[in-house]
């Protein structure tokens, strides 16, 4: 016992890393799993952008969940709302509302998780918010050890130039995604112990401990719907929007969002529905634009029956339901923090 008070482990010298907990990241081309430690450890996650770092993320977050840990999600763009389906997780900003910083810690506890989604607030109340919380979540976590771990999406934002000082990611219990690494400051690329590079198309290489290994990445519990709220109902500039056309020119309507989109194809004629199915319009702004391959994948076929001489009047509520519940959609608002 006096070697163990006395040793470099409870020094804080050398990490004790259990065999038996572990995040399950994939397998590999020998068929091994490829996993990190579940505890006093970090991991920074990198790639393209749509390469699938959220979904690797998210991946993580929810095994962090399902073995009991208390985690906290930073979520910008909206990516991880899916994750409160799972016991112990309380998800905020998803209905429109934010509560107070100092209310958000009490629910920082061994058997909760939150997720933060931060997509509707503008980025100035957004930069506050996340500032004010990162400082309460610190000093919580010195004082009782929660959350186990911290998730920040797009990490670039939060560490790179906004407030960095808040965060400490140079220790333990850190999961960073981010297609900017060079924003981060050094004392993020010194701390992380694994670093995951995604390449897209579901492979991905894991590095450390000495070791470069390529694998193929699991699948999720939950749903990953890429930036849903920030498609659904911020505009994207006017010319990424959707241009409504007919056979005889353009119709002058502009979706410059998916509530914006559905809505014009609930109403328009079927002539405009009729023409940019022939040309695959549809499915392809959803493809190249939104980057959801899913959803495009099944506007496509639906494109397909309309050139293919169903009713376009028929074939309508369809292509709306697939948007709908892919997404969600309700009526989504500038979101409230003042509780």
């Amino acid at each position: 016992m006096a070697a163990l008070l006395a040793g470099p482990v409870l020094g804080g010298t050398e990490l004790a890393v259990s065999g038996r907990w572990r995040i399950h990241l994939g397998i590999d081309s020998e068929g091994r799993t490829v996993t990190v430690p579940a505890a006093q450890t970090s991991v920074l996650i990198t790639g393209k952008p749509g390469a699938g770092k959220s979904y690797l993320a998210g991946l993580v977050a929810e095994q962090l969940i399902g073995m009991g840990y208390s985690i906290v999600v930073f979520d910008p763009e909206g990516d991880h709302t899916e994750l409160g389906m799972l016991n112990g997780t309380t998800v905020f900003g998803a209905d429109g509302r934010l509560p107070p910083p100092w209310e958000l810690i009490q629910f920082v506890r061994h058997d909760n998780s939150v997720v933060l989604d931060l997509s509707l607030l503008d980025d100035g109340r957004r930069n506050d918010y996340a500032r004010e919380v990162s400082r309460l979540l610190q000093h919580h976590r010195d004082r009782t050890g929660l959350p186990h771990w911290i998730v920040l999406d797009e990490a670039h934002w939060p560490l790179g130039r906004l407030h960095h000082h808040a965060f400490r990611p140079d220790g333990l219990g850190y999961c960073l995604a981010t297609y900017q690494p060079h924003e981060l400051t050094p004392a993020v690329a010194q701390g992380v112990q694994w670093h995951v590079t995604v390449c897209g198309d579901g492979e991905a290489v894991l590095g450390g401990a000495g070791v470069m290994t390529a694998f193929r990445i699991a699948d999720r519990r939950t749903d990953h719907v890429r930036h849903q709220h920030k498609y659904t109902s911020t505009d994207l500039p006017r010319y990424r929007g959707f241009h409504f056309r007919d056979d005889d020119g353009p119709t002058g309507a502009v979706a410059a969002n998916l509530n914006q989109f559905v809505d014009v194809l609930r109403h328009c004629d079927t002539g405009v529905l009729h023409h940019h199915s022939m040309g695959r319009d549809m499915s392809r702004w959803i493809r190249d634009v939104h980057r959801d391959q899913t959803l495009a994948g099944h506007l496509r076929r639906l494109e397909s029956r309309i050139a293919a001489g169903a009713p376009a009047g028929e074939v309508r509520p369809l292509l709306v339901k697939a948007i709908e519940q892919r997404y969600s959609l309700s009526k989504v608002t500038r979101i409230s923090t003042d509780g």
